[in-house]
């Protein structure tokens, strides 16, 4: 994974938006930015001490459609980052694409920041990157997922509801002197 790598998930991420786009646009786009502590252990690249979290860590900057919940777009940055630091040149190249693409489409913008995400455990900083990445079109395939094929009821649940929703499936557990074996409901 390298830098190239990267810009090959913006691209991705685009094409996958275009897609779901093409199912169903929002009316308009709430561009809301945060930032997050995206906490290390060890000596990786990059990492810093974050007052504000009072711990050590990456401080990526995030933007999600305050609306539907879609991850727009996330970048990795040192740990010492201020959270609204070069915002702009963050968001311009989404502005750009949604203006280009979407050129009747309300666009609004909210900054907050706050916002939790789980640990890194490499010490390269692109290969943390490209993890953060990963771990972002994760979350957009089943924030679609959800939004897209899911029954309005069930369309608020988190993930570990609806996979226990989804995918229970009922067994007695039956022991003998040898073996343990599942009998699953017909």
């Amino acid at each position: 994974m390298d830098e190239n790598t990267l810009k090959q998930f913006d691209l991705i991420e685009a094409r996958i938006r275009d897609i779901i786009y093409s199912v169903k646009k929002p009316e308009h786009m709430l561009f809301d930015l945060d930032s997050t502590l995206l906490a290390t252990s060890g000596k990786q690249e990059g990492e810093g001490f974050n007052f504000h979290y009072q711990a050590h860590g990456y401080h990526p900057i995030i933007c999600y459609d305050g609306l539907t919940g879609d991850l727009l777009k996330t970048e990795l940055r040192d740990g010492t980052q201020y959270c609204s630091k070069d915002a702009d040149k963050f968001i311009l190249p989404l502005l750009r694409e949604f203006r280009t693409k979407h050129p009747s489409m309300p666009l609004y913008l909210r900054g907050d920041s706050g916002f939790d995400f789980s640990a890194v455990s490499s010490h390269s900083r692109v290969a943390n990157a490209n993890r953060l990445r990963v771990h972002a079109l994760a979350y957009n395939l089943f924030n679609w997922f959800r939004r897209l094929a899911l029954a309005t009821s069930m369309r608020r649940m988190r993930i570990d509801a609806i996979r226990l929703k989804l995918l229970k499936v009922a067994a007695k557990v039956v022991r003998s002197a040898r073996y343990i074996t599942f009998n699953l409901l017909r």
